[in-house]
């Protein structure tokens, strides 16, 4: 009830029903999936249906997003038809779900002050999921690419301009789904509930270790009060989704390594869930060999021939959403994990080496990890102290004491496939945002083991207890160490003119972008000589950064003004988001040279180049009629040699075609009279795509005297355009004299 009053002031009622409306179906189609596999009720809760059916929808858009067909509608009627035509199940649904808000509600003193503290957490998770994106990783790339879903209706796939445009991205896919209906605010929400939806299978490990409700709070408590939790839950990575993937599955081998009797169900969910987690993120692939170990434990039973077709039905339902997002990588850069092992790969875009994400945080495991993670949290994530939390010392030291006292088998496994996933993870770059998995588990395994049942029992009670609510403590008071809203007024979540100001304030090239939409009617490439904070650009970004190396090199290679102005008009670049205190002070001169100011918004400037560099390249031949070469005339157009000038009317007209480039700004000028008081000319372009097919045109009746006068006009090209048909032409059946036709880009 709180969260929904805070939404109502927030003006975020849409974009909570928004994502309500994707849970709800993707719980219906996660369902049929689940029945259809013929999974157990014990494997298919709530969050399995959830998951299974939100990575079915993923999916889909992953291969809808080649081509121009997404748009709200088409996103709306997927997400209705699970409703429409399984009525039935979806009021169950509905119904369990009420009367699950009626039962929590009846005793409200049953809850106790682990209820208190977890609910106060999810409330804070919430109001900041209201607050609008400020995080690095979201800005340059997650919610940039549902704001360009939903402005071009596809996505490029441009590995030549984007660096991660065909890394797996299962993740972004479901914000585009929550961004086409419900805005930046759903695509926050969305995540947030993925951060919920962990503390459910935290639980449902946290059972299967043979704990109890109390251990579940306390688990629960230390999960999401920790920074590094909220530093993934209050941004826009994709972390919370990943990790739910992860999670899931790993539920599912263990319940298997536990039981293996229901193999069948368990190992066709497990691949489906870890297909899903790979299609997310490719550091899947150093988790699954600590899963996998798992397995092998069970090894008599992959031994029966009748299981093969288990086993490998399992595999296809691994490989079946898993391998999308590498076989489209593979078809379109020829490296199936584009950018890395580029060496082996030798794509043609990016260098011939193999990308090495370490050079910042570096690789490897030591000995004093514990106490650098913690104290030193500056190496290892965009942090300061405490960021990855206070359990790294408080609890997991002790878990393991109670790990050997309790003696248990399960806790024991978990513990090995985390820390074995987290050293091959380590072995890439020592990063903990890509072990957050990881982390979970260990977070997990630690809270069973030092607020189990059996501790309880013992004399290490108390101090676990304290032990406990230290890490909590220093958890909350570090919560915003790996975040970044301390600097938020809860009053701007009331007010819109406060989160402008806030914005403008906070990210300047948030607003820039804006008014970068605005002005950028055709939607030409805008480059980007700032930090790469643009999601919301509806146009192509040109980052002159390692995000688009080429467009880098074109850059810093430019030494001269005109080199600097060939760059950018070879590109189609017409505007351009400049911070003065970017990390080239030469290019930022040369940049500055050659272009004019539109606004300024503190260090940022939203530029344009200038009106001289413009247009300036010639597309016609003879556009001053020396000769006719090029032109094609109507019989009854006249071209007089001597005059240098043709005579049309509108049934008479001459013409051009010539090739142009979508998304382009062009001037057509012409110079004409009329051999009538009265008469009218026309300028005209017809546009025509790559089969030589009409697509649009662009006209402007001009009135002519019978003196020469020049007219102009700026047209901007169709996304689809490949040719245009350039007129001299009249308005009506009154001759018209042409002495010039110019079409300059």
């Amino acid at each position: 009830m709180i969260a929904l009053v805070l939404a109502l002031l927030a003006g975020a009622v849409w974009p909570v029903i928004a994502t309500l409306w994707f849970v709800f179906a993707s719980i219906l189609v996660g369902h049929r999936i689940l029945a259809f596999l013929k999974i157990t009720e014990q494997d298919s809760s709530f969050l399995m249906k959830f998951l299974t059916g939100a990575g079915l929808y993923a999916s889909l858009v992953s291969l809808s997003a080649h081509v121009p067909i997404n748009y709200p509608v088409f996103y709306g009627i997927g997400l209705l038809l699970p409703v429409l035509f399984d009525q039935k199940l979806a009021r169950d649904y509905l119904i369990q779900f009420k009367n699950w808000i009626l039962g929590n509600n009846e005793d409200p003193y049953r809850f106790n002050l682990l209820d208190c503290l977890l609910t106060t957490l999810a409330l804070i998770y919430f109001v900041v999921a209201l607050m609008p994106e400020v995080g690095h990783d979201a800005l340059a790339m997650h919610l940039f690419i549902p704001v360009h879903m939903a402005a071009q209706h596809q996505w490029g796939f441009d590995a030549s301009i984007y660096v991660w445009a065909v890394m797996p991205l299962l993740g972004d896919w479901i914000y585009s789904i929550c961004y086409m209906l419900g805005g930046e605010t759903a695509v926050r929400l969305i995540n947030v509930c993925f951060i919920l939806l962990l503390t459910g299978l935290i639980k449902e490990f946290v059972l299967w270790l043979d704990g109890d409700e109390t251990t579940v709070r306390w688990t629960n408590l230390i999960f999401l009060s920790t920074p590094l939790t909220f530093a993934v839950g209050s941004s826009l990575f994709i972390e919370s989704i990943w990790t739910a993937y992860i999670i899931a599955g790993a539920i599912i081998v263990f319940r298997f390594w536990e039981d293996p009797e229901p193999l069948k169900s368990r190992i066709l969910l497990a691949g489906l869930l870890l297909g899903f987690a790979l299609a997310t993120k490719a550091v899947t692939l150093l988790i699954i060999p600590g899963i996998f170990l798992i397995l092998l434990y069970r090894w008599k039973y992959w031994c029966q021939l009748t299981w093969i077709t288990t086993v490998g039905s399992g595999l296809f339902l691994f490989a079946l959403p898993g391998s999308i997002p590498y076989l489209t990588a593979l078809v379109k850069t020829g490296n199936p994990v584009f950018p890395f092992f580029n060496q082996i790969f030798k794509s043609e875009y990016f260098a011939i080496k193999n990308f090495d994400n370490a050079s910042i945080f570096g690789k490897g495991l030591h000995w004093d990890f514990l106490y650098r993670v913690v104290f030193h949290t500056g190496e290892f994530l965009e942090s300061y102290v405490g960021g990855s939390g206070f359990q790294w010392l408080l609890l997991f030291i002790p878990a393991l004491g109670a790990l050997v006292i309790t003696k248990n088998k399960k806790a024991l496994a978990l513990f090995m496939v985390a820390a074995l996933s987290l050293y091959l993870s380590f072995r890439s770059v020592s990063y903990i945002r890509y072990t957050f998995p990881e982390w979970l588990m260990l977070t997990t395994m630690a809270g069973c083991l030092i607020f189990s049942p059996m501790m309880r029992k013992t004399r290490l009670h108390n101090y676990f207890i304290s032990a406990g609510c230290m890490t909590v403590v220093l958890n909350v008071v570090f919560l915003n160490s790996a975040a970044f809203y301390g600097d938020f007024q809860i009053k701007s979540l009331l007010s819109h003119t406060h989160r402008q100001t806030y914005l403008s304030e906070r990210s300047p090239v948030r607003s820039a972008v804006k008014l970068v939409n605005e002005i950028n009617m055709s939607r030409s490439p805008v480059a980007i000589f700032a930090a790469p904070y643009v999601a919301g650009l509806t146009s192509d970004a040109l980052h002159c950064s390692w995000y688009n190396s080429r467009f880098q090199g074109l850059i810093t290679n430019a030494q001269t003004e005109e080199s600097i102005i060939t760059a950018l008009k070879n590109e189609g670049v017409d505007y351009m988001i400049l911070d003065s205190s970017w990390k080239d002070p030469q290019v930022i001169k040369q940049i500055q040279k050659v272009t004019d100011v539109i606004a300024e918004i503190d260090e940022i400037s939203v530029r344009r180049l200038s009106e001289k560099y413009q247009f300036t390249h010639e597309l016609l031949q003879s556009s001053e009629f020396n000769k006719i070469e090029g032109w094609t005339l109507h019989e009854n157009a006249d071209f007089d040699d001597a005059e240098r000038l043709v005579s049309v009317d509108v049934q008479s007209p001459v013409y051009q075609v010539i090739p142009v480039k979508p998304n382009k700004r062009y001037q057509n000028m012409i110079t004409a009279r009329s051999d009538a008081h009265h008469g009218q000319a026309r300028m005209q372009i017809n546009w025509l795509d790559t089969q030589g097919r009409f697509i649009d045109t662009d006209l402007r009746p001009i009135q002519c005297s019978e003196s020469w006068n020049s007219y102009s006009m700026r047209v901007n090209s169709p996304p689809n355009a490949y040719s245009a048909i350039v007129y001299c032409t009249g308005h009506s059946n009154k001759k018209i004299q042409f002495k010039k036709n110019s079409f300059k880009e």
